[in-house]
């Protein structure tokens, strides 16, 4: 018995309508790439022990049996099941035969584009490291597994490092941190590195066992959040997104420990190394009238530009928070909702009135999306002003007052959806394709609508263009006249 074919999965569909483009990590590679790509990965195959780490001191077992393996020119029968370091070099070695490799995966490790391809089971994060196995800074994400096995040490600058079970960075991983996050730092007499400015808090992040790294506020700030630095470049097994415990050090040899609340912030770079200190040095709440997340503000207009807030944001936001802010929260959202009982007032600024039935459409939408919406309705109101309210209108009056505000408030994007979904079915088919032909649009209902119904439409054309540039008293004019010469025999009125 025949085989009927199965119809074709709707996302490979021609829908004749706009489609979004999936957002992949997946990437074409052109010739250059794929060489380059493929020699690492045949070196690599070539000569497994590429991937191994400098030790520092007395080499750690796992290390030491890993550096054997490779050393013996065997990965073992064991590599095939594995999901680690010996899985992702003999996948490797499979790559090795291939004389092209035109889809790549690509991940940015700080800053810089690495291509890798994932097969089987072997963790990804493994691939993109043994790949890419002349990079430092990828290569350490291989030994994610190894490291949360074992709580081991790795440290990545111009070379890789492993320090055991025990952190002990080498100066020159020390030095390749200081230049890549533009600090100066000195060694002390504890062994820690810190900044000039030991006369400041400073922020510490600590190695537990092993040396801090201490920074005051603004050079800490000038790194782009220094705690971003650490976590490329330090693998802690235990903790692998935590490289460093924090805390403050004062000039007087105090430590003062720091909110896990504020320390989340600030790994997230939502608070940078000037606001942790400040709001853990000053308390959880200033003296100041403006405050967020204990660091207070010296003026409102302070206190915005904290906030980050877009240029049409800023005037209602100060009418919410005229009367001063203090909280917890750094977040746009929650320090709007803290003064949500003076929304009507900020919404009558964007709207340029007061308007209870607005406010009552959206009750409970939450404060900063109803101040959007509150825009975009004064925008649409902007672009309608000129348009004056109809009544009396028949069917074919009606429909097109609707096209032409439709028009004038729409995304054209918008409202080329609404005509191609009108133009299978359209209610009006002389009328809707005179409006076609009118805004330039005809191939839009080419094949939809009738011979007699595009004629006709042709014919209407100009009358309809007249409405779609019309304003003011001239627009119930011009589609009086529309209605009129088109003999639907229905009327215009303006609202009294």
């Amino acid at each position: 018995m025949a085989r009927m074919a199965l119809p074709k999965p709707l996302s490979v569909q021609d829908s004749g309508m706009p489609q979004m483009k999936r957002r992949s990590a997946l990437r074409t590679a052109s010739g250059t790439v794929q060489e380059q790509f493929l020699e690492h990965v045949r070196a690599v195959a070539k000569d497994p022990t590429l991937v191994l780490p400098t030790s520092v001191g007395t080499e750690a077992r796992p290390v030491a049996a890993l550096r054997k393996r490779l050393e013996s020119g065997s990965l073992g029968f064991a590599a095939r099941f594995d999901k680690g370091l010996l899985g992702a070099l003999r996948i490797a070695q499979e790559l090795a035969d291939q004389e092209t490799a035109p889809v790549l995966l690509d991940a940015r490790v700080d800053g810089n584009r690495r291509f890798f391809l994932a097969r089987g089971h072997v963790v990804r994060l493994v691939h993109l490291g043994v790949q890419n196995w002349d990079d430092p800074l990828a290569l350490l994400l291989a030994y994610g597994p190894l490291a949360a096995k074992h709580d081991l040490w790795f440290f990545a600058g111009r070379d890789l490092w492993s320090t055991g079970t025990i952190p002990a960075p080498s100066q020159a991983w020390w030095d390749d941190l200081a230049e890549r996050a533009g600090l100066s730092l000195a060694a002390t007499a504890d062994g820690d590195r810190s900044c000039p400015h030991a006369d400041r808090p400073r922020l510490e992040f600590r190695f537990p066992g092993g040396p801090a790294l201490l920074v005051c506020g603004p050079c800490g700030k000038r790194t782009g959040n220094l705690n971003g630095h650490l976590t490329t470049r330090v693998l802690r097994g235990d903790a692998p997104s935590r490289p460093a415990d924090l805390q403050v050090a004062m000039p007087d040899g105090r430590r003062l420990a720091i909110l896990d609340s504020r320390a989340e912030l600030y790994r997230f770079g939502r608070l940078d190394e000037v606001g942790l200190l400040d709001a853990t040095t000053q308390g959880s709440v200033s003296d100041a009238l403006f405050d967020l997340a204990g660091h207070g503000y010296a003026s409102q207009d302070a206190f915005l530009d904290a906030l980050g807030l877009a240029d049409w944001e800023r005037e209602p936001v100060r009418i919410l928070t005229a009367g001063g802010h203090k909280g917890p929260s750094r977040q746009v959202a929650d320090v709007l909702a803290a003064h949500r009982d003076r929304l009507p007032d900020a919404v009558a600024s964007l709207l340029g009135e007061s308007d209870a039935s607005f406010l009552a459409q959206h009750a409970g939408t939450e404060a900063r999306t109803l101040l959007r919406l509150a825009r975009d309705e004064a925008q649409r109101r902007r672009r309608l002003g000129d348009l004056p309210t109809l009544t009396g209108l028949g069917s074919v009056g009606a429909w097109f007052d609707g096209l032409v505000r439709d028009q004038r408030t729409m995304e054209r994007t918008q409202f080329l959806q609404r005509l191609r979904k009108e133009a299978a079915h359209a209610q009006h088919p002389a009328h809707f394709f005179a409006a076609l032909v009118a805004l330039g649009l005809a191939h839009e209902g080419e094949r939809y609508l009738a011979h007699d119904a595009k004629e006709a439409g042709r014919t209407l054309a100009p009358l309809a263009r007249r409405v779609l540039d019309a304003t003011g008293a001239d627009y119930a004019a011009a589609l009086g006249d529309y209605l009129r010469e088109s003999g639907t025999g229905e009327t215009v009125s303006l609202l009294a």
